[in-house]
């Protein structure tokens, strides 16, 4: 088996949409082959009125297809179960056989194909993988309450653009967009019952609410799936008397969900526009205290950002999630409140 190098990719638009995808160059080191590929749209998802741009880098690992992009248009509702949505707007991609992030060969039977990649068009999806690269090399060794241990850094910060329909989901690692989503709008409900995602095939909370789970936290009263006033309860009432998950807590608390929006279509300029999942009265009666904790929205003249503050993120497995969640959240903001959307942080 023979490796390739690609050695541009550009995307081709037409009516403000991709069209097609133009491969240039591609160099099969062993037979010194060279030809031009132009890729087609792979798939378009309508979603309500929101246009997400997602691009998708997926290896093929043969002699007769070598690596492709693929554009996809998505939308918020529309999402397809057994689509693998990946994302950002890339113009430039160059691809050379040493890697400024790191180097490993991968070995099949006889074949021996280079993977090692640097990019010299600093693409945004690098903050992510640059990060991973320092922890790994400078992370400080801890002990953790889950008794793996960790490698980490403190303080670390990311940017992404999202103008343009540009949705930062990770091409790098596979994000599962459809348990976002979901997820979501769980949280917007205010829903704290992890069967409700168990019903929709989404099992993300299954070990945390899991009988043997809940007993373990003294929580024994607590019917299975019964998250306790986490994320959803926190963002829609804060403040409340948490009863149980059957409970209907409508109008009581704080609904900082509607207070945002209230106030960025009252008082765009505001710098008190925060939602926070953090309530320490509340801590001790949380199957799993709030990782991804505070949020705050700025508006810059008409576009909408957001930063969010993670008191603890799982490089591998929660940011790629996180960062997916927090930009279609953007995303719904600045649709209800008519704002068009900047960045996430």
């Amino acid at each position: 088996m023979s490796s390739h190098l690609i050695s541009s990719a550009a995307f081709e638009y037409g009516n403000g949409e991709i069209s097609s995808v133009s491969v240039n160059s591609i160099h099969t080191r062993e037979s010194g082959h060279t030809s031009n590929r132009v890729l087609p749209v792979a798939e378009i998802i309508k979603f309500e009125n929101v246009e997400v741009l997602m691009a998708a880098a997926e290896e093929n690992k043969t002699d007769e297809q070598h690596k492709s992009l693929i554009s996809t248009v998505a939308d918020v509702k529309g999402y397809d179960e057994k689509s693998s949505l990946h994302s950002q707007n890339i113009s430039h991609v160059s691809l050379h056989t040493t890697s400024s992030i790191g180097s490993s060969n991968c070995n099949s039977g006889d074949a021996n194909i280079a993977t090692d990649v640097s990019v010299n068009v600093e693409h945004e999806e690098y903050q992510y993988l640059n990060h991973i690269h320092r922890i790994i090399k400078h992370g400080f060794k801890k002990n953790d309450r889950t008794g793996v241990g960790t490698y980490s850094l403190f303080g670390a910060q990311m940017r992404y653009s999202l103008r343009n329909g540009v949705f930062p989901l990770l091409t790098t690692k596979r994000v599962f967009w459809r348990a976002v989503v979901e997820e979501l709008l769980w949280f917007i409900r205010g829903s704290t019952n992890a069967k409700q995602l168990q019903e929709k095939n989404i099992h993300i909370w299954d070990g945390n609410s899991s009988r043997q789970f809940l007993d373990s936290l003294g929580f024994s009263d607590r019917m299975e799936g019964d998250l306790g006033p986490v994320y959803g309860f926190q963002w829609r009432h804060f403040g409340a008397k948490y009863v149980d998950m059957n409970t209907d807590c409508t109008g009581q608390g704080i609904d900082q969900l509607q207070q945002v929006i209230s106030t960025l279509k009252s008082k765009p300029h505001d710098r008190r526009i925060i939602m926070c999942a953090w309530n320490p009265v509340d801590i001790p009666k949380m199957a799993l205290p709030p990782c991804h904790c505070l949020v705050q929205f700025y508006v810059a003249e008409d576009e909408l950002c957001c930063q969010l503050y993670q008191r603890s993120a799982d490089m591998g497995l929660g940011v790629p999630f996180n960062i997916a969640s927090y930009a279609l959240l953007t995303y719904m903001v600045a649709k209800v409140t008519c704002l068009k959307v900047w960045t996430l942080s």
